[in-house]
């Protein structure tokens, strides 16, 4: 009998509740509307809920105190508070970028996406196989993966299998729209990494 990590793509593990389930619809939901919707409008509504998070989410005491280490500030001070409210309406806004891309052609991230130290990566691929990238985790790296793609090379890289798992479905069939290939956290995927690279794939980790 297959396990949950091997159900069937779409399919509902059976421990996996409702509530797991309506977050899966609420970023399904929220792709639709970022595509749908006009960019300026997406935008304010980005915004809005990036505002309305920084103070219900419980993540936020732990974004102000990161906050207040690196400005030297209290939590509690009005200028961290203002930072915090800014961090969650940026991370809105990366998701709205995010489900937006799928829209655009390789032309759009050649002309927008700029790779500082992109001859470095030239430099590598030109020895005949490819490359490892260790990046760090920070801004849109769904818009990076998309550049390397529309230059013509295959990008892969790893993620952890979320739950519920039809999200992480979702989102491996997203970044596959957009020239990336996703292979699951699971055992086994090194070797699946190591043969990527002996293909001429420019594998991606997060740092």
């Amino acid at each position: 009998m297959p396990s949950d990590l091997e159900s069937a793509p779409g399919a509902r593990p059976s421990n996996e509740g409702r509530l797991l389930q309506l977050v899966y619809y609420g970023y399904v939901a929220f792709s639709r509307l970022a595509l749908a919707l006009p960019e300026r409008l997406v935008y304010a509504l980005a915004s809005a809920a990036g505002a309305v998070a920084a103070r219900r989410a419980k993540s936020r005491a732990q974004v102000a105190r990161n906050l207040a280490r690196i400005t030297g500030k209290p939590a509690t001070s009005p200028e961290v508070r203002r930072l915090v409210v800014e961090a969650f309406r940026s991370y809105a806004r990366y998701w709205h970028e995010t489900f937006r891309l799928v829209r655009e052609g390789p032309e759009f991230f050649l002309e927008r996406f700029v790779c500082n130290g992109a001859d470095n990566l030239d430099e590598v691929l030109e020895r005949g196989k490819g490359a490892v990238v260790v990046v760090g985790h920070l801004g849109n790296w769904d818009a990076a993966g998309a550049w390397v793609g529309a230059r013509g090379n295959l990008l892969v890289t790893v993620a952890e299998v979320l739950r519920p798992r039809r999200m992480f479905d979702f989102f491996v069939e997203h970044r596959a729209r957009l020239g990336m290939r996703i292979y699951p956290a699971t055992r086994g995927v090194t070797l699946q990494l190591i043969e990527a690279v002996e293909n001429g794939a420019v594998v991606a980790i997060l740092g």
